[in-house]
């Protein structure tokens, strides 16, 4: 055999493996395969939240303190207005389906206790925020590897969410990520965790618990943060 049908037949063999590749990389995934392409395509994000200014407001709520003080009504501190910053960051590129979800929620969450499903905190919604802030080209919601979505928010108390105090805070972020074009299914990343601070302040005006949907465990916040003056 001579060199060059030698080599013919290398070339040959390589383009067969290249195609035989292609064709099985066009194959459509399982379910088992989209599944985790899914997974791996939210597990490249990250979020995180941290808070440039707040104010606060004060209102009542129930707290057990076990034998000897029993249950009373206390004053809690409730977060009026809140100033942060938001950072979503891929390491590589990830198409969505839809916009993604935030949901900021305050400590010792319990939505129950307020009457209320949903534990998420603010007005206007965050997801609204940055899906406006975005500025997504055509439609396409990508998030670029190596160049972060950077979101400022000044979101209000409202009428209708929870209320929570300050303290320790997290963000929960959800992402429909694309497979093959494909909406693959709601992923949460890892919960982003930031601290809402106390700022120096006077008497609060107090809302009555009739004006407020208070969603945190008053026990709780009373041992840990104490009472607020308020302007009564």
């Amino acid at each position: 055999m001579s060199a060059r049908t030698l080599l013919a037949l290398v070339a040959a063999a390589i383009v067969i493996g290249l195609a035989a590749a292609i064709l099985l990389l066009a194959q459509p995934k399982s379910a088992e395969q989209r599944q985790q392409a899914a997974d791996d395509l939210a597990g490249t994000v990250s979020a995180s939240a941290v808070t440039q200014s707040t104010s606060l407001l004060a209102t009542g709520a129930f707290a057990d303190f076990g034998l000897g003080r029993g249950i009373s009504l206390v004053h809690v501190r409730i977060v009026d207005d809140l100033n942060l910053q938001v950072t979503l960051s891929a390491t590589r590129e990830v198409a969505l389906a839809d916009d993604p979800r935030l949901c900021l929620v305050g400590p010792f969450s319990a939505p129950d206790d307020a009457g209320l499903e949903d534990r998420c905190w603010g007005q206007p919604d965050l997801s609204a925020v940055t899906a406006e802030q975005a500025g997504w080209a055509d439609g396409q919601r990508l998030l670029h590897a190596g160049q972060p979505l950077v979101i400022d928010a000044t979101l209000r108390r409202g009428d209708v969410r929870c209320d929570y105090s300050p303290g320790d805070w997290v963000l929960e972020v959800k992402l429909n990520p694309l497979v093959d074009g494909s909406p693959a299914g709601a992923r949460y990343i890892g919960d982003a965790h930031f601290s809402v601070p106390i700022p120096e302040h006077g008497p609060l005006p107090l809302l009555l618990t009739d004006q407020t949907r208070y969603c945190g465990l008053a026990t709780a916040i009373v041992n840990e943060q104490g009472e607020p003056e308020t302007a009564r």
